[in-house]
């Protein structure tokens, strides 16, 4: 029998009014629904000046997880894989030089900053992709790919 299958004969047996219960239900179906949408928080750059990112530019990353409905899952505390790619030379880096390849969430929001370096050309793009082979309470996530900065063109 499934979990949401479980709840429901489990409210009917011990169901008495109250706000308290009916948040405590609303708790445990959303986690064990499955309805998990990574999205960003933030804009995508567009047309970076090549100088400033070959100068070890900075960008904040700001990823949520949440529902199809846009609400964010404030229960969820942990890691999830991401990786960076660039289309060229240049580098997404944290601050002390190693990639980054987890973001650790705190109520549903991950933020962190990304180091850009090495050396970009004209039209060059950095990829983000967020859950790359992650599961989420036995949910398979599918994962978010974006692209979040572009450099300026020649």
């Amino acid at each position: 029998m499934k979990i949401l299958e479980k709840l429901a004969e489990f409210k009917q047996h011990t169901y008495t009014p109250n706000s308290f219960y009916d948040k405590i239900i609303e708790f445990i179906t959303q986690f064990t629904s499955g309805d998990f949408l990574i999205t960003l928080g933030m804009d995508s750059l567009t047309d970076v000046v090549l100088a400033t990112i070959n100068a070890g530019m900075i960008q904040e990353v700001v990823i949520n997880l949440g529902d199809t409905d846009g609400e964010v899952h404030d229960w969820f505390n942990g890691d999830l894989a991401v990786a960076f790619t660039t289309s060229g030379d240049g580098t997404a880096l944290d601050g002390e030089g190693y990639p980054i390849t987890s973001a650790t969430f705190v109520k549903g929001v991950a933020t962190f900053d990304v180091t850009y370096g090495g050396t970009f050309i004209n039209d060059e793009t950095v990829t983000l992709v967020v859950g790359t082979s992650d599961t989420l309470l036995g949910f398979s996530l599918t994962a978010k790919t974006t692209v979040i900065a572009t450099v300026e063109g020649a």
